[in-house]
């Protein structure tokens, strides 16, 4: 049988977190009340008894009443007499979070992400679970357990409380040693992605916040220093509490937005290499908070991380009216390679194909170029894709990359080919591909919109309920506001945008568009679990000025986020698009627009005008921006301003995994483009 512990040298890392502490001139006036839970863990027992002692002896120390209790009077109902009021709670022993190899479905909130305790006095320190120890997880810390938990409703006070626990305001949760609560796994698991370890946090932290805490922290490094650092420093923030804990490396950092509570952050650390799994350290709160309940000025140190830029132009805006004028769409399909739409049969490795667009989905024969979205499924060997007016089997730019089993999506504005045509290419050293493609709109020399570009701005996340509050569910559509905000007028036709998908519970697909559709026939976004994504789009506004999205998945939830750049309106108001041939002008790789790599929240500027056939007086650009050799994940800002701080993103991205969007922007002063690697 696993256990789900951590099994560390006690001696050697107490006395480390210990010199590593920062004190203060004395004790808190008030004396805290601290409550260390060891739960049974068979022959590790007396180690974690041990280790709660020396964690005693610090909280001690620094003026605190300490309450213990450990295994085997570990039970529900004395644990949770004994955090009645408590301001520190110190849990060693079993962790069970989720994802884990123990449930392949949904997270059991019943058993995952609390304490594992005696069902009973009288089993001693034996852990097997399935006879003297239970885990009590988020249902009963909350009180919201029920009887179709047996175990959990005898033995953590389902039966006969309900109430869950009532620590102090503003309390504080520390797990030690515990598997799963600062985002790793066990010895015999997978090792853990930077996905699974944030996941994993988010759901360990989420009942503690919500019953109060100040902060959750999570760790394998010895929490003596946290422990006498929370107690000596009332007014400190949380954030350089964390910072001071044993262990902590800002270059090994990874920081989020809690998913489940705004305002709130988790930082997790892998100690190891990337693909080590070793994530021992994790934070979870509002960083300005302090023990005292205070709030207090504080910057969050930024993490390390370094990756190149790939800007590849297809088309420009001009205030001179020499250009064409769009006319959006509902979205249709007009290629799909599984089914004969367009072209029959796969794709080859470097054999490009061509296909018809202007003729079919509302696209005329005096069709220019067309927007929409291109994706790829079924590739049975990781590569790019080319789409473009010419035909070619060595492109010079791409639109997509992808690995092998994984649906990806990319939006396009793209030039028509002789007679109202696409071409594709599978850029891979072998293998097939199946392509699919969605027109969205078109532009023609005259008759339609002209195009307004604006500064980047977000009317929709539902983390934290902008444009609509709440996570979407599966095949449920729901409809937001553009119009009328972040600058599109209350006229406009269609929009320009980025939208990005996160937070998903199962995998599955979008749809982005003018029409609320529970069975969308096509799609803007493909994705798998834990994966942040975006898509960029150009879209027609429904009826008041709005968009409409969809979940597309068996089952689950999914938060939504819309970032708009810029709008058309009918006439001339605006300026009008001149497609051209894909051009590249950004690779830092090569010393092509800049040099050398970007680091973490440091924009740079590049020259756009002037080069690959935009000229000096264009407004705005469409083409294709893509990360490559990123040694941390995050996300990335393309826009007209350079800001280390980007209200919105346009990419967002893991590690080792080369991901391309398609942009339509403003141009900043003088022609240019500024870019800011975001890490997390």
């Amino acid at each position: 049988m696993p256990i789900r512990m951590r099994v560390a040298l006690i001696t050697s890392l107490t006395v480390i977190s210990s010199l590593l502490a920062v004190g203060s001139a004395g004790a808190v006036a008030t004396p805290q009340k601290v409550v260390i839970i060891v739960g049974p863990t068979g022959a590790q027992t007396d180690n974690y008894r041990q280790r709660g002692d020396d964690y005693a002896t610090t909280a001690t120390a620094a003026g605190a009443n300490v309450v213990k209790v450990y295994s085997p009077n570990a039970t529900w109902a004395n644990v949770k007499a004994a955090v009645d009021g408590a301001n520190i709670v110190i849990y060693l022993g079993h962790g069970n979070g989720y994802p884990n190899p123990y449930n392949s479905g949904a997270e059991p909130t019943d058993r995952d992400n609390g304490w594992g305790l005696n069902r009973t006095t009288a089993g001693g320190d034996d852990d097997n679970w399935g006879s003297t120890m239970v885990y009590c997880g988020e249902q009963a810390l909350l009180g919201t357990l029920t009887s179709a938990s047996a175990a959990q409703w005898a033995y953590c006070g389902g039966g006969t409380n309900t109430d869950g626990i009532t620590p102090a305001p503003n309390w504080v949760m520390i797990y030690s040693n515990a598997c799963y609560a600062p985002g790793a796994g066990e010895g015999f698991d997978v090792p853990a992605t930077e996905a699974v370890a944030l996941q994993r946090v988010r759901n360990y932290s989420y009942p503690n916040l919500m019953l109060g805490a100040g902060a959750y922290f999570a760790t394998d490094m010895g929490a003596s220093g946290l422990i006498d650092t929370i107690l000596r420093n009332p007014e400190m923030p949380f954030g350089a509490i964390a910072e001071s804990a044993n262990g902590y490396d800002i270059s090994q950092q990874r920081h989020f937005d809690h998913p489940d509570l705004a305002g709130y952050r988790i930082w997790i650390q892998n100690s190891g290499a990337p693909t080590s799994g070793s994530y021992k350290l994790a934070y979870a709160g509002r960083l300005s908070l302090t023990p005292s309940g205070s709030t207090v000025a504080y910057v969050e140190p930024k993490p390390a991380g370094t990756t190149d830029f790939v800007f590849d132009v297809t088309g420009y805006f001009s205030s001179a009216q020499t250009g064409a004028t769009y006319l959006p769409l509902t979205p249709a399909r007009l290629l799909d390679t599984r089914f004969g739409n367009g072209l029959s049969g796969k794709f080859g490795a470097n054999a490009p194909r061509t296909f018809q667009v202007s003729g079919r989905g509302g696209v005329p024969g005096n069709a220019v170029a067309v927007t929409g979205n291109f994706t790829v499924t079924n590739q049975t060997a990781a590569g790019a894709a080319f789409l473009g007016p010419n035909s070619t089997a060595s492109p010079t730019t791409s639109t997509i990359n992808f690995p092998v089993g994984d649906n990806r999506a990319n939006g396009v504005t793209l030039a028509l080919g002789s007679g109202g045509t696409l071409s594709a290419t599978y850029m891979a050293s072998s293998g097939t591909t199946d392509f699919v493609f969605d027109v969205t709109g078109y532009f023609v020399a005259a008759g339609g919109s002209t195009y307004l570009p604006l500064t980047p701005a977000r009317l929709l996340d539902s983390r934290f309920g902008n444009g609509l509050s709440g996570a979407f569910s599966a095949n449920a559509p729901r409809t937001f506001q553009v119009s009328g905000r972040g600058g599109v007028p209350s006229g406009a036709v269609a929009v320009s945008g980025n939208f990005t998908v996160t937070n998903q519970t199962a995998a599955g697909a979008a749809f982005l568009g003018p029409n609320s559709t529970a069975t969308p026939s096509t799609s803007t976004l493909n994705f798998p679990v834990g994966d942040s994504r975006a898509n960029g789009v150009i879209l027609a506004l429904g009826p008041g000025g709005t968009l409409s999205a969809t979940y597309m998945a068996s089952g689950g939830s999914s938060d939504f986020v819309f970032d708009v750049t810029g709008y058309f309106m009918p006439g001339q108001s605006g300026a009008t698009y001149v497609p051209l041939t894909p051009a590249r002008l950004l690779d830092s790789r090569f010393g092509n627009g800049l040099a050398g790599k970007f680091a973490g929240y440091v924009p740079r500027t590049f020259q756009v005008s002037g080069r690959g056939g935009v000229p000096s007086g264009a407004v705005g650009v469409t083409g294709n921006f893509t990360v490559t050799n990123q040694n941390t994940a995050g996300a990335a800002f393309l826009g007209p301003n350079s800001t280390a701080n980007p209200p919105t993103s346009t990419l967002n991205f893991p590690v080792g995994d080369n991901r391309a969007n398609g942009v339509t922007l403003a141009l900043g002063s003088g022609g240019t483009l500024s870019a800011t690697h975001m890490t997390p």
